[in-house]
């Protein structure tokens, strides 16, 4: 057992891992087998299979004696409807991990999460720097938001106090997602689909004066390439779609009035140089997918603004947080 072990009161904590898969027959395995090897808690193993189409259920059910449960959807619901599906089964865990299909954590990840978030009691999220394969370099970490709703990385491996961390792999008290589930009646909104939905979490998280670290000592690999292309042209319809959508969303909901108007201009001015690039170059697929979230947000709009009435936008503390990523002190 690791030298990180410690007893959560009289007993070792139980740690409920969420893992979502999809079509990920190529990486599956190895991110079972490295989850498995975890040491100094007790691990509850939940995988989600979003309508995968390949072998990875096939490979998944191998591991089923070894597994607390696995979902099998029937189709691609996404990435928040998929998660909160599963994180209803762990709820009565210590904590919860949300794990993409395509991270290996290093044997003391999740006890390394545990420890932190045992020590301090003000937080309730932490992850640590992870590795992107096959380039060896650091994939994502501590982040901040940009006044176009864009994430940018901050520098570094440790800060005791962030806006977000990357979400690969965080550890959440369940605590807290219990809290949020009876606020807001879900985990992750599912209106976000895949992309934003983090995003979205973590300025719910901030509302409720809620602290997230980013941990050195909490390492892992992740290999992004396997999912989805590098670039957003690239990226398949269902998911530029979403990427488009999300931004509007987190800026109606959340931003402070005085940037939220300047924000939405800069918004509206990308969405024009993606049309003309879409007709310039003959791609009608592009220029679709940008005419349809535009369709769907004015269906949505009531309700956005609904949802911004009820919680209230960002204060201007909790703004310049989100758009710094870490306090003054540790800047």
């Amino acid at each position: 057992m690791s030298d990180r072990s410690f007893h959560y009161g009289k007993r070792l904590p139980v740690v409920g891992v969420a893992l979502l898969t999809w079509n990920a027959q190529d990486v599956v395995e190895h991110a079972l087998q490295h989850l498995l090897r975890q040491r100094g808690i007790l691990l509850k193993v939940v995988v989600i299979d979003n309508g995968s189409e390949d072998n990875t259920r096939r490979i998944v059910n191998a591991y089923r004696p070894k597994l607390a449960d696995v979902l099998t959807l029937p189709e691609n619901l996404g990435y928040a409807a998929g998660m909160n599906r599963g994180v209803k089964r762990l709820l009565d865990t210590d904590f919860i991990c949300l794990l993409n299909c395509d991270v290996f954590l290093d044997p003391d990840y999740l006890s390394g999460g545990v420890h932190a978030l045992t020590n301090r009691r003000d937080l309730a999220l932490v992850a640590g720097p992870l590795v992107r394969l096959p380039e060896g370099v650091l994939d994502a970490g501590a982040l901040r938001l940009t006044l176009d709703a864009r994430l940018k990385r901050i520098p570094g491996t440790n800060h005791e106090c962030c806006f977000k961390v990357n979400g690969a792999a965080p550890v959440i008290r369940t605590a807290v997602i219990r809290h949020l589930i009876n606020a807001d009646g879900y985990l992750f909104d599912e209106r976000f689909d895949t992309y934003y939905e983090d995003v979205d979490l973590s300025l719910r998280l901030l509302r409720s004066r809620a602290l997230a670290r980013l941990d050195a000592g909490m390492t892992g690999a992740h290999l992004r390439s396997y999912a989805s292309a590098r670039t957003f042209i690239a990226k398949p319809p269902r998911l530029r779609r979403n990427k488009i959508r999300g931004r509007y969303r987190i800026l109606f909901r959340y931003y402070p009035l005085p940037v939220l108007v300047p924000a939405l201009f800069i918004l509206f001015l990308q969405d024009l140089a993606l049309i003309a690039y879409a007709i310039v170059l003959r791609r009608p697929p592009l220029l679709l997918d940008v005419v349809s979230s535009w369709q769907t947000l004015c269906r949505d709009l009531f309700n956005e603004l609904r949802v911004r009435r009820a919680r209230g936008p960002l204060s201007w503390y909790e703004w310049r947080f989100a758009r710094r990523g870490l306090p003054r002190t540790e800047r």
